[in-house]
């Protein structure tokens, strides 16, 4: 068993992001020519997961730390999907090894300031947001104007306001419902679809 413990991130999260009571962090990184960005969350219990996102992409590699910022290397299926995250070829003189990939990541990730521009993508994961690959706008529903007499879940309202604030402004006030959808309109599209459909 090989232990690797993220000394630079977990003296990150202890140092700067603990003090202020944030418990998500966001760094930017490439390996093998593949740029990523990378998420550390915690949630209720305390458990630390860390994410890897492709830019530009929605594929995402995702594992569980422990509290003290420690991974087993070699866990059954770990080397298998960094070396297809990764793109990760076969060579004779240099093998791939989990530990030198950890030990290169937590040296060269470099924190992302938290107000700089997210991914609807990385939004979802930070926030925990439901229905994760959802994150375009497709339609609304406005309970006022159906016989149903349902309400709009905080869920939703939480979505629209992380992912589209300008609707949510729109609707903050309203008892309306936004359905979202894994396919992409282009953003001006989107925004004049929902525009739209407020009037």
């Amino acid at each position: 068993m090989s232990i690797f413990q993220f000394r630079h991130l977990k003296d990150i999260y202890e140092k700067q992001l603990e003090p202020n009571q944030e418990y998500t962090a966001i760094f930017d990184c490439s390996y093998n020519e593949v740029p990523f960005s990378m998420l550390i969350t915690t949630d209720e219990q305390d458990v630390i997961s860390l994410y890897f996102i492709k830019v530009g992409t929605r594929e995402e590699l995702s594992f569980d730390i422990d509290n003290n910022f420690s991974i087993n290397t070699y866990v059954d299926d770990l080397y298998s999907k960094l070396i297809e995250f990764f793109n990760i070829q076969y060579n004779d003189n240099h093998r791939f090894r989990p530990f030198e990939f950890f030990l290169y990541i937590d040296r060269n990730a470099k924190l992302r300031p938290f107000n700089e521009t997210l991914s609807r993508f990385e939004t979802t994961k930070i926030y925990k947001l439901n229905n994760p690959n959802a994150v375009y706008y497709h339609s609304m529903v406005n309970w006022d104007n159906t016989s149903s007499k349902k309400h709009f879940s905080k869920e939703n309202r939480d979505k629209v306001k992380k992912l589209l604030p300008q609707l949510f402004e729109h609707i903050k006030d309203k008892n309306i419902n936004v359905r979202f959808t894994n396919q992409s309109k282009g953003h001006e599209t989107e925004k004049e679809q929902y525009l739209d459909d407020i009037k």
